[in-house]
């Protein structure tokens, strides 16, 4: 029987933060080249940043990592079975 490689929730965890800090980087420099396009004065409050990067882990766990750590829970046979 071979086992399936799958991550551990330490690897996870690291993958869903870097990928957030890469969203937060990519999203402040589109902000100051859309404004730099636009003429405008861009004004970025790190309150508002961690506002919504909050936001979205919760909306993440929510309806993500939660249900998908519920169905790993649950023995095979008997989901499949259930059905």
């Amino acid at each position: 029987m071979t086992r399936p490689l799958s991550p551990d929730g330490a690897r996870i965890l690291n993958f869903v933060g870097m990928t957030a800090m890469i969203g937060v980087l990519l999203g402040v420099a589109a902000t100051y080249v859309i404004g730099s396009f636009a003429d405008w004065d861009v004004v970025l409050d790190l309150t508002t940043i961690a506002l919504a990067v909050g936001f979205s882990v919760a909306i993440g766990v929510i309806f993500g990592v939660w249900p998908a750590r519920q169905a790993a829970r649950l023995d095979p046979i008997a989901a499949l079975r259930y059905e």
